[in-house]
């Protein structure tokens, strides 16, 4: 049988929050909810704008468009001391 594909690389989360700091999302880049579903994005539970959730699509290397068949489900919640 073939070899699984290999996981995908983990996210930069750096460039993530200083993305969401420049964009006036999160206030504190150690206490933040971010969140892409194939319906759109939620930071802290407020919806992202279409072009929003396609930027952070971009800078996390996610698909832009839906792939038929598939799901796309990325979530991250940080709470850093």
């Amino acid at each position: 049988a073939p070899a699984p594909p290999p996981p995908p690389a983990a996210p930069n989360t750096i460039k993530l929050r200083e993305a969401l700091r420049k964009d006036g999302l999160i206030k504190d880049e150690k206490h933040f909810s971010f969140e892409l579903n194939d319906e759109g994005g939620r930071v802290n539970d407020q919806a992202l704008t279409p072009d929003q959730v396609t930027k952070y699509r971009q800078l996390l290397k996610l698909p832009t468009t839906k792939i038929k068949g598939s799901k796309t489900n990325f979530g991250i919640t940080v709470d850093e001391n």
